[in-house]
Order: C-alpha cells, then sequence, then structure tokens
C-alpha cells in the first residue's frame, strides 16, 4: 500500500544519500543533503499516515515537540557559524529532520520507532559535527566515524521493523 511505497522511497533516497555524501566536494555534498531531505520527507509522509489525533493533542506530545525542536535549533546554532554558504541549506535540513521526528512522534507512544528516528538524528548531527567543525582528519574519527555508521543504520533498520512488523 501507500505506506510500503513510502517506506521503500525514505529507504531508497537514504542509500543515495549515502552514495553521494561518499564522494568529496560540495556538489556532492548537496546531492547527499537533498536525497536525505527527500528520505525526511517521505518519512514525514509515512509516520503522518499514522497520526494519532489525540495523542497529538496531548501534553507529552507538546513536551516531545519542545525537546526535538529545542535539539533542531541547538544544534544549527552550534553550526552556524562553521556553515559558510551552507547556512541554508543547513537550516532547512534541521528544520526538516526534526519535522520527521515530531511526525514520527505524533503517532503515538512507539518506542521502536521513537528510537530509529532518535538514532537516526544522532547519526546526521555526528555527521554534521565531523563536516563542518572538526573537517580535518584527526583521531576521533576513530570512533565517530563507526559511531555515524552503526547509529544510521541501527536506525533505519528500527523504522523499517517498526513498518514492516505491523
Amino acid at each position: 500500500g501507500e505506506q510500503s511505497v513510502l517506506l521503500v522511497a525514505a529507504l531508497a533516497f537514504s542509500a543515495l544519500g549515502d552514495l553521494l555524501l561518499a564522494y568529496r566536494g560540495e556538489r556532492a555534498f548537496i546531492g547527499g543533503l537533498v536525497a536525505f531531505l527527500v528520505a525526511h520527507l517521505a518519512y514525514c509522509a509515512l509516520f503522518a499516515a499514522g497520526q494519532d489525533a489525540v495523542w497529538s493533542a496531548g501534553p507529552l506530545f507538546l513536551a516531545g515537540t519542545v525537546v526535538i525542536f529545542a535539539f533542531a535549533l541547538g544544534l544549527y546554532r552550534r553550526l552556524r557559524p562553521h556553515l559558510g554558504s551552507m547556512r541554508i541549506p543547513v537550516a532547512v535540513y534541521c528544520g526538516v529532520i526534526a519535522a520527521m521526528a515530531v511526525a514520527a512522534l505524533s503517532r503515538g507512544p512507539d518506542p521502536v520507532l521513537m528510537a530509529g528516528v532518535a538514532l537516526f538524528m544522532a547519526s546526521d548531527a555526528i555527521l554534521a559535527f565531523e563536516t563542518f567543525i572538526f573537517p580535518e582528519e584527526s583521531a576521533h574519527r576513530r570512533w565517530s566515524a563507526p559511531a555515524i555508521w552503526y547509529a544510521y543504520l541501527a536506525g533505519q533498520a528500527l523504522i523499517a521493523w517498526d513498518f514492516l512488523g505491523t
């Protein structure tokens, strides 16, 4: 159904983003950013399709929304001095990934889905720090590169499992 198409689209655009980010240069980076942006929008549509209107009006949802946007805004504020010409694209990306997390939260209490989304966001945050704040090769990449991949893969797997298991 529609959920399957959206899940496949999100995973396919994520894979395209991975491919593009494997290359160096601003064009490849922008292409990867756009691919992941489309993946996050597909996830937004997927998560919004199962929205729980009662849960979405409640205090826990509203508190979660504030936490999600505070995280995204805090991350952007920390990155902003290092972004140069990427300020607007990264601002848009931070907003869209926060919207994806809020859409996931709007489905109601779903620990598997929220863990997947949190891991996906964590991998993006670590990658953003690597790209913009610590762009030079350094010793801490021994732990950060595996952390990015493990968090990303586990996040995608949990999101897919949550939908494939229902």
